[in-house]
């Protein structure tokens, strides 16, 4: 799910006209909360309304509190904001496909919103907990199940507050022999192996998240779930090596002599 600032700049990339142009001295982004659903009202109004008059008002008022009238940079709007989506915005005519997604733009902004108003004093907010694990990667032991490891770009609550993550997930099948790597979007916490919260099956406190990947992986020696990328690929390497060299049904000793030779010189390098 896009983080809030993503939610607002897509929303004021289809109402302007403007890639990513945003626009601080709006209503939007001056008072989301009592702006938001306002605006998703008249973008309904411009999917149902009849009458052209009453859809024409509707993009007024989406355009009264999604832009402001500062200066744009650059050539191609030589006139200001609102003039320049009169004629160029995304939105102008109702396109169903467009409005749809403004719609789930104010869908997501709200849902954000309702993170940081959730926040208890003690607990990290979404940001700080973000600008503490994003772009890192972290590692989940299944043991006899396999490995798991997750790049990940971006932490957030999901429709039911449980706490969901984006990114990249790399995942070792010990029992089908395979290595898998796939993106994710709203993925669980709670369905990473051996990570269930402890009150429940799911995580909705960033600081008991934060305070679980600050913990030890089930049965290993690592201080805490975050790895290192040089630490992720000699483990990649090594998977690679165990089945070809000492794993019995996928024995392929010239393989594996590769990959034993790698991670030596791996080894001596880093």
């Amino acid at each position: 799910m896009k983080t809030l600032e993503e939610a607002i700049l897509d929303l004021e990339n289809l109402v302007s006209g403007l890639y990513r142009e945003p626009f601080p001295e709006s209503n939007l982004r001056q008072n989301p909360e009592e702006t938001i659903e306002f605006i998703r009202f008249n973008l309904e109004t411009l999917l149902k309304a009849k009458k052209p008059e009453i859809r024409e008002q509707a993009f007024e008022n989406i355009l009264s509190n999604v832009l402001d009238n500062h200066t744009v940079s650059g050539k191609i709007c030589k006139e200001c904001p609102t003039e320049y989506a009169r004629v160029h915005s995304y939105i102008r005519e109702g396109e169903e496909y467009y409005v749809n997604k403004c719609i789930d733009d104010c869908n997501t902004i709200t849902t954000r919103l309702a993170e940081k108003g959730s926040e208890k004093e003690d607990e990290m907010s979404i940001e700080e907990i973000n600008k503490k694990y994003r772009h890192t990667i972290l590692y989940f032991n299944g043991d006899e199940s396999g490995s798991q490891y997750v790049y990940v770009e971006n932490i957030h609550k999901g429709k039911e507050g449980h706490l969901e993550v984006d990114g990249v997930l790399i995942d070792y099948d010990l029992q089908d022999h395979t290595l898998s790597i796939n993106p994710i979007e709203d993925y669980n916490f709670s369905n990473f192996y051996y990570f269930d919260s402890n009150e429940e099956d799911w995580f909705t406190s960033t600081s008991e998240l934060d305070e679980a990947l600050q913990s030890s992986p089930v049965d290993t020696e690592l201080s805490s779930h975050v790895m290192s990328p040089e630490e992720v690929v000699k483990d990649i390497l090594e998977i690679f090596r165990w089945n070809f060299v000492e794993d019995y049904d996928t024995r392929c000793p010239e393989l594996g002599n590769i990959f034993t030779n790698i991670i030596s010189r791996w080894e001596k390098n880093v």
